[in-house]
């Protein structure tokens, strides 16, 4: 492995190609007052437990630990104004792979318009690590996980779940790490397939809204499934979640399901509840709601394994992610509802034929 100082220019110089290196000196010394920061966000990445040279290159490792930090930001409806990252490096890196997950960060980094700010370096024995502290600007009134409130409508800024598919592909075909070899692998795969492993390796975090604050009252990135990160938004809102229409919250086109959908995670996706009506005047094809909030004054949370049964409703735990059948029982990974009947108690969505029924004490009542 190169001198500190040669491995260091050789990060500025990578992030400087595209207009994104923001610092010059030691992090400790850079001013950052003039950034006007309200929030900042931690992620640490590690090698053989975040990403795994087997299945792509690091260039896509670097993009990918970048994309976390700031998909936080974005849902707490902050914008990115720098990073500053941590990298601990072990004797097996060479300079030209320290460039290559640089560069992968610095693409998405240029792409944003966010900076470096700084950082460190070091050696380590074990595996490659890095470390990030991303920074957002945010007005007075951010998005938290805790403004939800009972009756309010769920959506998301995208379909989930192809990410979970690509990480199959990758783990069934191992291409390595040779991006080259990476990147015939991939123009063989089918529009599918292709779609699937994109998610995953270089997952967008833009979520291409102006302000949630204009529309929404709560949100949360989808980092850790569906499933886990609506009981999040739900605990930390003190209320149960129901999702009455999940299966538009699935992408198809990339192969996923369902049970990908709930438990796959790293899509970056951001779960929104909006009081009323739809969060822009886009059209119903690009916005669908998924679900709603209700009142469930529970201690403990229960999210649905997919596959598992359901407990009955009279056992459905703060933080719940379900919905209900023809049938009138529970089925987590499951979305199929009825339409509106006349005089029927469910409450319609505008331009939707979905029945959104009132999970309260402990009871369906549609």
């Amino acid at each position: 492995m190169d001198s500190e100082d040669v491995v260091i220019a050789a990060i500025r110089d990578t992030f400087r190609q595209v207009g994104a290196c923001g610092e010059e000196d030691d992090a400790d010394t850079a001013r950052i007052d003039h950034l006007f920061v309200s929030h900042a966000t931690t992620d640490v990445v590690v090698e053989g437990v975040d990403f795994d040279r087997a299945l792509y290159p690091l260039c896509f490792a670097g993009l990918r630990a970048l994309a976390q930090n700031l998909s936080d930001l974005y849902a707490a409806d902050a914008e990115p104004v720098g990073f500053l990252w941590a990298l601990s490096i072990p004797p097996s890196y060479t300079l030209d792979d320290v460039r290559a997950f640089t560069r992968g960060a610095a693409s998405l980094a240029g792409a944003l318009g966010v900076p470096l700010l700084g950082g460190d370096l070091s050696r380590t024995v074990g595996p490659m690590q890095c470390a990030i502290t991303a920074l957002g600007r945010a007005p007075q009134l951010a998005v938290t996980r805790r403004g939800a409130r009972a009756g309010q409508g769920l959506w998301l800024t995208r379909r989930v779940g192809a990410s979970a598919v690509g990480l199959r592909i990758l783990l069934r075909d191992r291409p390595g790490d040779d991006e080259g070899t990476f990147a015939r692998w991939r123009r063989g795969l089918s529009a599918t397939e292709a779609r699937a492993v994109t998610a995953h390796v270089e997952p967008s975090p833009v979520h291409g809204l102006e302000r949630l604050t204009d529309f929404a009252v709560a949100a949360i990135d989808v980092s850790d499934g569906l499933g886990r990160d609506a009981s999040r938004l739900a605990r930390g809102s003190g209320l149960a979640v129901d999702f009455d229409a999940l299966d538009d919250a699935v992408d198809v086109a990339a192969g996923a399901t369902v049970d990908d959908a709930l438990g796959g995670g790293e899509d970056w996706a951001i779960l929104l509840a909006v009081p009323d009506g739809r969060p822009t005047r886009r059209s119903a094809a690009q916005w669908t709601t998924h679900g709603h909030c209700w009142p469930r004054p529970f201690p403990a949370l229960k999210t649905p394994t997919p596959g598992a049964r359901p407990q009955p409703a009279c056992g459905a735990a703060a933080g719940s992610v379900c919905t209900v059948h023809d049938d009138g029982r529970h089925h987590p990974t499951r979305s199929h509802v009825r339409r509106a009947s006349a005089g029927g108690r469910g409450r319609q969505h505008p331009n939707r034929d979905h029945v959104f029924r009132t999970h309260l004490d402990g009871a369906w009542l549609g």
